[in-house]
């Protein structure tokens, strides 16, 4: 009675060796995909890290230009205004030609005529 018990006991110690075997090596294959999954993981993380590093440098050159671009229309959009105001000194009635003298004339006789009919109703 009890070798049968000492077999039956050996037989399923072995049993148990084997299924932690088993899942011993499972386990380990699974360790290393999960090793090479990282790895590979840290790859692609470093790749893109420095792809945006490259388009965060190339974005601030643009960024730079621009900001030139916008200075130097900026001072040439001045100018131009400067010289299109010209000076008040400057300004008198020998300046005007007839299109805008017409004009100033039918401006004064219209508000003249606004104010007059404003008066009366």
């Amino acid at each position: 009675f009890a070798r049968s018990i000492a077999e039956r006991t050996e037989k399923f110690d072995s049993s148990l060796n084997d299924a932690y075997e088993k899942s011993g090596s499972f386990a380990r294959s699974i360790a290393e995909r999960t090793e090479k999954f990282d790895s590979s993981l840290n790859d692609a993380y470093e790749k893109s890290g420095e792809y945006a590093k490259k388009m965060a440098n190339i974005t601030a050159q643009f960024d730079d230009s621009l900001d030139e671009m916008y200075e130097k229309s900026g001072k040439s959009s001045l100018t131009f205004w400067q010289k299109l105001r010209g000076r008040p000194s400057d300004w008198n009635i020998k300046n005007l030609n007839f299109d805008s003298l017409l004009m100033a004339i039918m401006l004064g006789l219209f508000l003249v005529t606004l104010i007059y009919f404003t008066k009366i109703y």
